[in-house]
């Protein structure tokens, strides 16, 4: 009774702890179950993240790129040399199209561009790269371009659907701007027309890993809708066709254009319930959704849920078995352990088959002759053998013939350690090689040895690291063969190209990791703290604002430069760093600092040349003045030297000097034998300076005690001709005299001088003007009296002279109509040069009389449109010859005083000459126009005509001076004589221009 009882209490103690075992057995798969759907759902959520992320990257990295293209373009010297060209002259002939063309291709192809438009500073499109479009720019993209201009900065336009090409679009405008005299010339801008199916849309649809369900895809809002910009993976539909209404509240992208950026559960333009990830794209309208299809997060966790059932039921009843058996002789004991060990090793090896079989990798169970024996489908689908055919395969069947050498090496590793990862290359069936990632190791199963092969494909991750290894090859091209300096930098150096090297006068390794506070001054030219400007530069470049400023260097040797900084944003291998890109201008500083020294000194030119004095003595002490104010000085004087007596008049010298000086009566007569160290100016005949007076000086001989305190001297020698005839000396600059000083104040006393010559020679002229008023008297009386005997003779030589050449004519012409049969060929040429002679001479005597009576002619003077005058003979010369190909370009608006008559006679005889001159032209240009020369109007007709040689261009104006043959162009050559004498009675002068077959510019003043 007492067993029966005891046996019962032992049923009941196994039956509950039967019960308890299996609560927790299934309680544990529950739990198993719930963890591992929030592990995948944690997993997906991290892979969507990383993705969406990566693309956010790539895209901003594309969009920095693209404006690094058009910055490198757009503000090259070169480039903007040969674009002010062309779009300023607009010439389709313009040599510099091709160079043009020629340096945007290289941008066309390999960065994803489908055209380059060069526009104009109104929208008008002057090249294209590719034959296209040419004219105003479309209306959206004029907006953008006006707003670039305005701006002067790059301006990204958003993805739009392109009516011309039938094609998605986007612009990038990159304005052009010159720097010239402190001013910026806007010309135009480059249009870089970017094709996203090219780079942008492929970046959005692929996804790093296989996926039936996942995709990317870009949104922005069109109104009270969503668009979708890129071609769907789930739809067909082209590119920016498909919207959806923002009222749809479970669609990830509405979250997105919402701005709830990160994970969100919704349902996407399918219906489909999915997991997405949203992030905006800085700096444009768009939207990034990175989404999975639910089904696909859990579809793993469906399969296990249903094998964790299985292996719950198949714990459960074990250890009911396992319990029951308990009650049963100890005989079974060894039975139920082994029974219960093989069901646990099934399960598991049914979970190792699940595994192998689904796993996104290829995994081969390789025997110890390297005869597969197992494969999961995976490794089916990339080889392209059935199960069945793979089976009967040696693990060399699966390799690169040329890789089997390898092997050996292989296996003798894998006896060696535990594990092995290596990379090669493998054959599928159809021959194709692709290159794998293989992970080795040894399983001992059953006493057997057999080889593990967990392999990879990694062809695409090889192709991606070539490409951006040719990138980097590319960039670092471009980098190192920069005709500027380029530094890569965050708070210090970390490469630069040669020509920074250079630039900074030292090696690589003096910069790169050196804060770039080491190479600039404590403070800038403007008193800013390098420093602090530099820092907030660089923040402003790194935020996306690209920089473009002045600033000064110091190199290595403590030399300061002056440069120009562009400052951008650039990723190198996923980091975000600045790029620095340096030209030298010193020169130009140089240059520009030369300027203003000659501004000055001319500023102080003209207000001595129209200075008001009442002596030649108030003159040079005003001039004086301004020496001392140009040089920076605080006192001066100037001497007058004689060559003949070797002395110095001391004629003007500043106050300061007399304020300081204590001398009774202070000596101004000097002998040059006397003088010391100012006197070498004279006996060296060349600017003298010292830029420390009172230190010791072989050549100084002291001065006399009371004289103004010297510090910094500097004299110069003036010279008239050969001869010097002054010098002129300052003292007491705050800083050094340099070469700029000796030049400036050199030419400054050269300018007084012939203006001192010229007040000395208006002095002797008004002295002369009473003698020359009484000798034009007397020869106005016999200018009279000439002028009376000169009619009187041209009335004879007209009347005389014209009478025997008629009868010569007249008698040539009958014996020619009388007797002209009996007369042979040469007998009747020889008739016809006398008669062609004679009325030659007949044109000599009138072209005669008509200079004659230019110079006699009452001259009446008053205003004369000269634009008119020449229309009106040029529409004239067209009427002689309509079918002649000639173009008249006359400046409007140009008008003069002068006597009417005159003026068109010498107008005539000027533009008959280039009309007959141009005659051999296919199509001849004739131009007449005006100007400013020295403060006084100067016109010019110029033509492209025969021309002539400049040697003989003193005959010009000589009446009967001819430079072309008269068979070539006929004329008895008083024309430009009869010009000249219009001119200088107007009083005017009259010269010209030209070269032989280059055409001739006649230029006149009146």
């Amino acid at each position: 009774m007492n067993n029966i009882k005891k046996k019962l209490n032992n049923i009941i103690v196994i039956l509950l702890l039967f019960a308890i075992f299996a609560a927790f057995i299934i309680a544990g798969g529950f739990w198993w179950n719930s963890n591992q759907k929030k592990l995948a759902l944690e997993n997906w959520k991290e892979t969507l993240e990383s993705v969406a992320d990566l693309k956010r990257g790539e895209i901003i990295r594309w969009r920095q790129e693209r404006i690094g293209d058009a910055l490198s373009i757009s503000k090259s010297p070169f480039f903007l040399e040969k674009a002010e060209s062309l779009l300023k002259n607009k010439n389709i002939f313009d040599k510099n199209i091709k160079l043009i063309k020629t340096r945007l291709k290289l941008l066309l192809e390999p960065f994803g561009y489908s055209n380059i438009y060069l526009v104009d500073n109104k929208g008008r499109t002057i090249l294209s790269v590719k034959e296209g479009y040419y004219g105003t720019l479309k209306k959206s993209t004029l907006e953008l371009f006006y707003k670039s201009l305005e701006s002067k900065n790059v301006i990204f336009s958003d993805i739009y659907a392109c009516q011309v090409h039938q094609a998605v679009h986007i612009d990038l405008i990159a304005p052009l701007i010159i720097q010239r005299d402190h001013k910026q010339e806007i010309l135009g801008a480059l249009v870089f027309i970017i094709d996203p199916e090219k780079f942008l849309f492929p970046l959005i649809q692929s996804w790093p890993t296989a996926s039936p369900t996942a995709e990317t895809l870009l949104v922005r809002q069109e109104g009270d809708r969503v668009l979708f910009l890129n071609t769907l993976r789930h739809r067909k539909d082209p590119p920016l066709t498909i919207t959806l209404s923002l009222d749809s509240p479970q669609l990830p992208a509405v979250f997105a254009i919402k701005g709830d950026a990160g994970i969100v559960d919704g349902l996407d333009y399918r219906g489909v319930p999915v997991l997405a990830v949203t992030k905006s794209i800085p700096g444009t309208s768009w939207h990034m959704v990175a989404k999975v299809d639910k089904d696909e997060v859990f579809a793993g966790l469906h399969r296990e849920g249903k094998m964790i059932a299985a292996g719950v039921f198949t714990l459960v009843l074990l250890v009911g078995m396992s319990m029951g058996w308990a009650l049963t002789a100890q005989r079974k004991g060894h039975y139920k352990v082994l029974f219960r060990l093989q069901n646990e090793r099934q399960a598991l090896l049914a979970h190792f088959e699940y595994l192998v079989k689904y796993a996104n990798d290829i995994i081969l169970l390789v025997d110890e002759n390297l005869k597969i024996i197992e494969v999961n489908d995976r490794a089916c689908e990339a080889y392209g053998y059935t199960r069945e055919e793979m089976l009967h395969l040696h693990a060399s069947d699966l390799r690169d013939p040329g890789t089997l050498a390898e092997m050996p090496e292989i296996l003798q590793r894998l006896e060696q350690g535990e594990g092995l990862v290596y990379e090669t290359a493998h054959r599928r069936q159809d021959g194709t090689v692709f290159l794998v990632e293989v992970s080795n190791r040894i399983i001992a199963e059953s006493g057997r040895k057999h080889y593990q092969a967990i392999i990879r494909d990694i062809s695409e991750r090889k192709q991606d690291e070539k490409l951006l290894k040719e990138s980097e090859e590319k960039y670092r091209t471009l980098f190192e063969s920069s005709s500027e300096g380029i530094f890569l930098m965050t708070d210090v150096f970390l490469d630069c190209n040669e020509k920074a090297c250079r630039l900074w006068a030292c090696q690589r390794e003096d910069i790169i990791g050196h804060s770039p506070m080491e190479f600039s001054p404590p403070r800038q030219p403007d008193g800013r703290s390098s420093e602090a400007a530099a820092r907030e530069r660089i923040r402003k470049a790194i935020s996306g604002e690209p920089q473009f400023f002045y600033w000064q260097h110091r190199r290595k040797d403590g030399v300061l430069i002056d440069t120009e900084i562009s400052l951008i944003a650039v990723t190198v291998t996923g980091r975000l760093l600045v790029q620095a890109t340096l030209r030298d201008i010193s020169d130009r500083k140089q240059a520009e600092a030369e300027i203003k020294l000659n501004e000055a000194r001319l500023a102080s030119l003209v207000k001595i040349a129209h200075y008001e004095s009442e002596s030649i003595q108030d003159l040079l002490d005003f001039a004086l003045n301004e020496a001392i104010a140009l040089t920076g000085s605080k006192i001066g004087y100037i001497c007058f030297y004689d060559d003949e007596t070797r002395q110095f008049t001391l004629n003007t010298w500043s106050k300061e000097v007399m304020q300081e000086c204590t001398i009774a009566e202070p000596p101004t007569i000097f002998q040059l034998e006397k003088t010391g160290i100012w006197g070498e100016a004279v006996r060296q005949a060349r600017p003298i300076m010292v830029n420390d007076f009172p230190a010791p000086h072989p050549l100084k001989r002291g001065y006399p005690e009371g004289h103004a305190a010297l510090y910094k001297y500097l004299t110069i020698p003036v010279f008239s001709g050969e001869r010097i005839v002054a010098v002129a000396a300052v003292a007491n600059k705050a800083t050094d005299y340099d070469q700029a000083d000796v030049r400036q104040l050199t030419l400054m006393m050269d300018a007084v001088w012939k203006i001192l010559a010229r007040r000395q020679a208006e002095e002797a002229l008004r002295f002369l003007n009473l003698e020359l008023e009484l000798r034009v008297e007397e020869r106005t009386a016999q200018l009279e009296a000439a002028n009376r005997e000169l009619e009187t003779f041209s009335y004879s030589v007209s009347h005389d002279l014209r009478a025997p050449l008629r009868g010569i004519d007249g008698w040539s012409l009958a014996f020619l109509e009388d007797y002209g049969d009996g007369l042979d060929e040469q007998g009747r040429n020889y008739l016809g040069w006398v008669r062609a002679e004679t009325q030659r001479m007949g044109q000599l005597i009138d072209d005669l009389l008509s200079l004659s009576r230019v110079s006699r002619a009452e001259m009446r003077r008053e205003p004369v449109d000269l634009t008119a005058l020449v229309q009106a003979i040029a529409d004239k010369l067209r009427q002689t010859d309509p079918e002649r190909q000639a173009e008249f370009i006359i400046q409007p608006g140009l008008a003069a005083t002068g006597d009417p008559r005159l003026l068109e006679m010498a107008l005539v005889n000027l533009l008959e000459n280039a009309w007959k001159f141009t005659g051999k032209q296919p199509v001849a240009r004739i131009e007449f126009g005006g100007m400013e020369q020295d403060g006084r109007p100067v016109f010019f007709l110029r033509d492209n005509g025969t021309g002539f040689d400049m040697a003989y261009a003193s005959n010009l104006f000589g009446a009967f001076q001819r430079l072309h043959q008269a068979s070539e162009f006929p004329g008895t050559g008083i024309g430009l004589a009869t010009v000249q004498r219009i001119i200088n009675r107007h009083g005017g002068r009259i010269w010209a221009e030209a070269a032989v077959d280059q055409g001739a510019t006649f230029y006149f003043t009146l």
